[in-house]
């Protein structure tokens, strides 16, 4: 019987640690599902908002069965639905958020200005800190290098993958 309850301990404390280890890599989703939530609702890209409807152009910047991504600007991609409707914002230029924060600045400045309601998680190998607003269904990721720089950022729809 001690056996037994010593193989579930250890069978347990080599599950947990390795939740924590790897939740770095957990989905998107499920980095929303548990953080607190950050009002987003002033968030917008040099006026224009998600969910904003505009004029789909024929020349696409990506290919994606989902959604219609092209450039809206120098250093500012958007992927819109089949309704026209702006539903992710990417940021490469020198574009800034509404709180003044963009590509080149560092984590510290954006956990300063978002707050500490942030996950971290990390896509394609580069890491990622991230906000939700649980109300309005929006997040905005910032993916940055090991030096904590901003590489570019993210503004969207939490539904979208």
């Amino acid at each position: 019987m001690l056996k037994k309850v010593f193989v579930c301990s250890l069978v347990f404390l080599v599950l947990g640690s390795s939740f924590l280890f790897f939740k770095h890599n957990f989905s998107r989703s499920f980095h929303h599902r548990f953080t607190q939530s950050t009002d987003l609702s002033y968030e917008n890209i040099n006026g224009t908002s998600l969910l904003e409807k505009i004029d789909l152009p024929k020349a696409k910047s990506r290919d994606n069965d989902l959604y219609h991504y092209f450039h809206l600007e120098e250093g500012i991609e958007v992927a819109a639905n089949s309704d026209g409707e702006i539903v992710r914002f990417i940021i490469t230029g020198e574009t800034k958020t509404v709180r003044g924060v963009g590509v080149g600045d560092t984590i510290e400045k954006i956990t300063a200005t978002y707050g500490k309601n942030y996950y971290r998680r990390s896509e394609h190998g580069i890491n990622i800190l991230g906000y939700k607003d649980h109300t309005l269904n929006h997040s905005i990721e910032f993916w940055h290098d090991q030096n904590n720089t901003v590489l570019f950022f993210r503004y969207d729809l939490g539904s979208m993958e």
